[in-house]
């Protein structure tokens, strides 16, 4: 295929090659089609595929660069392909390719989130005192184990060292609890419970998601030898939204790329995902780091002047960003981006709503508009108007699928598999067969650790009832025979009465559903969801083919990666999109409307006793404040004709009534309040009646 034609500034981008480069890449700026161009370039010019590594934020831009530069080299083989992961699924494979670097043996597997919480939440009441338990709930833990692991501290790490020999590390964990508010009587207690949670993971040979990114770090870190021989492999490294990498990620990438060919592509101003572990400042360190070049994108192709020109001026405020400048030109600009303040939270919903049915009455599709807020509870006072006019909606929920009980059960079978010491995997099992009781499973638990066999082995070592020991034998040969079964079809193993025998199990599941009929039959929709992802992932149904590129080891490997993260996108519907601004980004739209533009909503009030986020000592809401602003920069420009921002002065959520003032946002955007005459309830189907509206909103949901 012919080059692609690219402005000036996307080919001074595509033309470095060597050495270390920053690509600021605005909103809408064409950031994916300059990386892809560059890599095709790369490719044809004679750089080998596998000395190529791209790296991105998600499953979803992985795949999507992927497909791009496939059709762009017009090949459908993967070996003419460079490797294009996210962090999560190339340390996944690190952590394979050298499990005992990594802390663990061969054959690891990946815990799910249920499985940590519920470990968590065993040694937070086996291990903690009533004052910790006060303090500190199961909730609160977990964020702060996630906070260590984005830093890349693993309590219990056999590479750390926590005495005296390493005091900057100990400081830095000493900080971090102090920042998450745990009170240094605590700090003790905090710390005998992750260790024992680490051990715990050492010892079934698990992971989890935190450890997938920080324990290949810590093995390259410890094994320079390894690092070296990832960094020979990968002479040129290009990372997607930049941004949004943590600090660990980052560190684990300089790790092996001390020869500095490393492109960062990304946008500090989107980044959005701070309260999670994004590190925007990532940007800035790279830059100074290497003394990168640095190409700015800043034409925008997405949006009316009008709408970048606001949106520019607002990120502008930002003191920590790098410094840039979005522009559009070169399209007829539309309407200017308009803010309308209601008296309360139903005149606001009725006027989206009234809005939203005359743009699809007059040709725009459903899809093509987008309702966006901060905080999800907006989503019910924006319901009942929405059903009032007809109009077709889908709440972004990003239900993972992989997270629900049978996907879980089907994963937990994969991963003892995989690992026949993983004894979350075993209690997870347990249900699908009568007689294994949480007793059995300790005896069993606790010899395979003392003499390091297989769980289920050691049926033959300890002395179980007749029932128990039956129920063993049973799932030992569930096991042994999935072990066997072609990987492309989980879910007829999983559905087969002599395999998995899943059914009696899923309706026991679904029993206590509103509908458990409608429940059971989701679940058997899900388990078959899976195989045809599992499906799509080797791109083929043919078994055969599959056997003929990967060993079995390596085929389930590849299935347990499938679970690895949240989901980052949902099947296109032809109806409205109403969602939280996480759950868009990188999606464009005709038209936006912003839900809830008023202080308290957007920026998010962070403190019940401040009044306003703009109230709050300088010091204090500096980092948060810059960080809404993000957001709602990011929800302006998801705007590709339209932008509409909404006000309401009051709200009332069905159980309290909250009062607001416009945010100060809007002034910041440039934005003028214009008062909007209520357009009234649209007809008798919902009135102000709370009743009539909760029958909708139940009538909607059955329909479902």
């Amino acid at each position: 295929m012919d080059d692609v034609v690219l402005d000036p500034q996307q080919e001074t981008a595509a033309q470095i090659v060597e050495g270390p480069a920053l690509i600021l890449a605005g909103a809408g700026a064409g950031k994916t089609a300059t990386l892809t161009e560059r890599t095709a370039r790369m490719l044809e010019s004679g750089h080998h595929p596998e000395n190529l590594l791209m790296l991105t934020f998600s499953r979803k831009a992985a795949r999507e660069m992927y497909a791009r530069l496939r059709d762009r080299l017009d090949t459908q083989d993967r070996k003419a392909l460079p490797t294009i992961e996210n962090f999560h699924s190339f340390g996944w494979k690190l952590l394979q390719s050298n499990p005992s670097r990594c802390q663990r043996k061969s054959g690891v597997s990946l815990m799910d989130a249920n499985d940590q919480k519920k470990e968590i939440r065993r040694l937070h009441k086996e291990l903690a005192d009533d004052a910790f338990r006060e303090d500190v709930p199961v909730k609160k833990l977990m964020t702060v184990h996630d906070v260590l692991s984005n830093e890349g501290i693993i309590l219990g790490d056999q590479y750390a060292r926590t005495g005296d020999e390493n005091p900057g590390r100990r400081q830095r964990i000493m900080d971090l609890l102090t920042m998450q508010g745990i009170r240094r009587t605590h700090w003790a207690r905090l710390n005998d419970i992750l260790r024992r949670y680490e051990e715990n993971k050492r010892t079934a040979n698990t992971v989890d998601f935190g450890d997938l990114v920080a324990l290949p770090a810590a093995g390259l870190a410890a094994h320079p030898e390894w690092a070296a021989k990832l960094e020979e492999r990968f002479t040129h490294i290009a990372v997607d939204e930049a941004q949004d990498t943590n600090r660990i990620q980052y560190a684990m990438l300089r790790l092996f790329s001390s020869h500095n060919n490393v492109m960062m592509v990304g946008d500090d101003d989107q980044c959005i995902y701070e309260w999670r572990g994004a590190a925007p400042s990532n940007l800035r360190t790279f830059r100074d780091e290497t003394q990168a070049a640095v190409v700015r994108l800043e034409r925008n192709y997405r949006s009316t002047p009008s709408i970048v020109s606001a949106a520019a001026q607002h990120i502008a405020c930002n003191q920590t960003r790098i410094e840039k400048s979005p522009y559009a030109e070169g399209r007829a600009d539309g309407e200017a981006p308009d803010g309308q303040q209601h008296p309360d939270g139903v005149a606001m919903a009725n006027a989206i709503s009234q809005d939203i049915r005359e743009a699809i009455d007059a040709g725009i599709s459903p899809k093509r508009i987008a309702i966006l807020y901060r905080v999800n509870k907006i989503a019910r006072v924006l319901e009942p108007a929405l059903i009032a006019r007809g109009i077709p909606y889908h709440i972004a929920q990003g239900i993972d699928v992989f997270q629900t009980p049978e996907a879980q059960l089907l994963m937990g079978a994969v991963r003892l598999v995989q690992n026949p010491q993983d004894s979350m995997a075993v209690t997870k099992l347990a249900q699908l067969v009568k007689g294994l009781g949480e007793r059995s499973l300790n005896d069993l638990i606790g010899y395979s650790v003392i003499h390091d066999i297989p769980i289920l082995e050691a049926r033959h070592h300890v002395k179980l009832s007749k029932p128990a020991f039956a129920a063993a034998e049973r799932l030992a040969q569930m096991i042994d025979g999935l072990a066997e079964w072609p990987p492309l079809y989980l879910a007829e193993w999983a559905l087969d009465p002599e395999m998995g025998g899943f059914q009696d199990t899923l309706k026991e599941l679904s029993k206590t559903a509103d509908k458990p009929k409608t429940m059971y039959e989701r679940r058997l929709t899900t388990i078959m969801s899976i195989e045809e992802a599992i499906q799509g992932r080797f791109g083929t149904s043919d078994q055969g083919k599959v056997d003929a590129e990967y060993s079995r080891a390596e085929q389930w490997e590849i299935v347990q990666e499938m679970a690895l993260a949240a989901p980052d996108e949902e099947a296109e519907q032809d109806a409205v999109t109403v969602a939280t601004v996480f759950r868009v980004k990188g999606l464009e739209y005709h038209t936006v409307h912003i839900a809830g533009m008023s202080d308290g909503l957007m920026p998010m009030r962070r403190s019940s006793d401040k009044p306003s986020m703009f109230d709050e000592d300088e010091d204090e809401a500096a980092q948060n404040i810059e960080e809404e602003r993000r957001l709602s920069y990011v929800a302006a420009t998801r705007a590709r004709e339209r932008l509409v921002v909404h006000h309401a002065d009051r709200i009332h959520w069905g159980y309290d009534e909250d009062f607001f003032t416009p945010s100060g946002f809007a002034d910041e955007m440039g934005l003028t309040w214009r008062e909007v005459e209520p357009v009234g309830d649209a007809g008798a189907g919902v009135s102000g009646s709370r009743e009539i509206v909760m029958e909708a909103l139940q009538e909607a949901s059955e329909s479902e």
